[in-house]
């Protein structure tokens, strides 16, 4: 009986030890008061809506203080941490417009005026969300297969209003002669333009560049300090170009489709949002998906910070409608706390069409 209770105690003390290592890294990071504020934030009421999720903030050299909550499907090998590899959703197009940059430039010094409109979301390519192109094989099939364009007017506007959709990057794919490209060669591409070390492990799980892409946390942090860092021409991109992309009377002339939280009055740059908000976005660069994803640079380019869902594909898909929500919510007050080194206890979500909101409450 000894024996057993002693095998019973080493069982266990192994699960301790087991679980805290899941933790370990994130808990080595709380010594001082803005590392401590991310981490309780991020174990708050405003995150609960995200788990499983892992979270994470750093600089351009390490990372400052991470950690995850919730269960992850064991059932699918899925592991809680930052090495997961999951579907990002349209959050993707920030990684992919950095890849298509890089392809444009093998050939020319700059981008032309027609391709920083297709990377802005202002061209007439407006394909719809709806068609994931999963049966399409090809670039140029999955363009087709998406339908969505609009023919130019005999006398088409010099810049045509924001679609937030897919159809934009798919044309610049196409335009940098990708078309013929399968999914599951597109992996192969990024490694052949970013180099076989920068390509950041990531994969698409369709030829549909916008938000197609599968790629793990860790992944895409070193996307982000690479950004910061200076490593990549997207680094000089950020906030370039940048125009209105909100549904309001100052802005609807500019925009089909917006996108974003009907409540956040956003820019939208080279591939990413620039959060020109009035409570948490201080100028901060990011990107989102209906999936959960959400990333972001700092408007000071000081930090980065991600919120993934740890959720098997299947499951991201059939998120709830307002995940994307969530995942800002808890994201920008995760940045919030670690930018005062306060905990974040107020909702953001809107409470209304276009009304900012402190816990339901309107702020204008």
């Amino acid at each position: 009986m000894q024996v057993i209770a002693t095998l019973g105690l080493c069982l266990a003390i192994g699960t301790a030890v087991a679980g805290y290592a899941l933790h370990a890294r994130a808990d080595l990071f709380t010594n001082n008061k803005y590392q401590a504020a991310a981490k309780k934030t991020a174990g708050g009421r405003l995150c609960d809506a995200m788990e499983p999720f892992y979270w994470e903030v750093g600089t351009a050299k390490k990372i400052e203080v991470n950690g995850f909550y919730g269960q992850a499907d064991p059932r699918r090998g899925l592991n809680a941490g930052p090495d997961q590899q999951t579907l990002a959703g349209s959050a993707g197009a920030w990684l992919a417009s950095a890849f298509l940059i890089e392809k444009a430039l093998e050939n020319q010094t700059t981008l032309t005026p027609d391709q920083i409109d297709l990377l802005r979301g202002r061209s007439p390519y407006t394909a719809s969300n709806n068609d994931r192109c999963g049966n399409a094989l090809t670039v140029k099939s999955c363009f087709g297969k998406m339908g969505g364009y609009r023919k130019p007017a005999p006398h088409a506007p010099a810049t045509y209003p924001f679609y937030f959709g897919p159809g934009h990057l798919q044309k610049l794919a196409m335009d940098l002669g990708l078309g013929d490209v399968f999914a599951s060669q597109l992996r192969e591409e990024m490694i052949n333009t970013l180099g076989r070390d920068n390509y950041y492990v990531a994969s698409f799980n369709t030829a549909r560049l916008f938000d197609g892409l599968r790629i793990s946390p860790k992944g895409y942090a070193r996307f982000l300090r690479d950004t910061m860092a200076g490593y990549n021409p997207m680094s000089k991109l950020l906030g370039a170009h940048a125009a209105c992309a909100y549904n309001a009377a100052d802005c609807k002339d500019n925009v089909t489709y917006a996108g974003a939280p009907p409540d956040k009055r956003w820019q939208y740059s080279i591939g990413h949002w620039v959060e020109t908000d009035d409570t948490r976005g201080r100028g901060a660069f990011s990107a989102f998906s209906l999936e959960g994803y959400y990333v972001w640079i700092s408007g000071d380019k000081k930090n980065y910070g991600i919120v993934a869902p740890l959720r098997a594909d299947t499951r991201v898909k059939n998120s709830a409608k307002d995940t994307y929500i969530a995942a800002i919510d808890c994201g920008r007050a995760i940045r919030e706390a670690f930018r005062t080194g306060i905990e974040q206890t107020r909702s953001e979500r809107p409470c209304g069409s276009n009304i900012l909101c402190w816990d339901g409450n309107p702020l204008r």
